[in-house]
């Protein structure tokens, strides 16, 4: 996990997240590539909220290797098959305003725009990270 979401944007590490939804049960992490792994994707398969009733899977985060990044919809199809296993209807994901490639990628795959997040500058860029980051952390 640490080594994908490395590569996806430099300085990112998954793998707590990815303990911590272990740990306390509100979600799955998945490996995404048979052998070598190339994306990992952190999902939300418990409400988020006491009394919520909608059964959705709600991306944490999705993270694929930078030399990956056009595997995209794959992993998007690996993620909706789990939650369709699980009985989730709906896939939420996070995305970015500056990583318009995977935006294009999921409107090529049928999802629908609710809004667009605006991910803070690092370091004084702003711009698309090398691999696949779609993910969500509150600082």
């Amino acid at each position: 996990m640490t080594e994908i979401s490395e590569s996806a944007q430099p300085g990112l590490d998954c793998a707590v997240e990815a303990r911590n939804a272990l740990e306390h049960g509100w979600g799955e992490t998945l490996l995404i590539g048979q052998h070598e792994p190339w994306g990992a994707a952190i999902v939300h398969t418990r409400p988020k909220r006491e009394g919520d009733v909608e059964a959705v899977a709600d991306l944490a985060a999705l993270v694929i290797r930078a030399e990956a990044r056009e595997r995209l919809a794959e992993a998007v199809g690996a993620i909706g098959a789990y939650a369709h296993q699980c009985d989730l209807a709906t896939l939420h994901l996070p995305v970015y305003s500056a990583d318009w490639a995977t935006l294009k990628v999921l409107l090529a795959l049928g999802f629908k725009v609710w809004h667009l997040g605006l991910r803070l500058l690092c370091r004084g860029e702003y711009g698309c990270p090398a691999g696949v980051d779609l993910s969500r952390w509150a600082m």
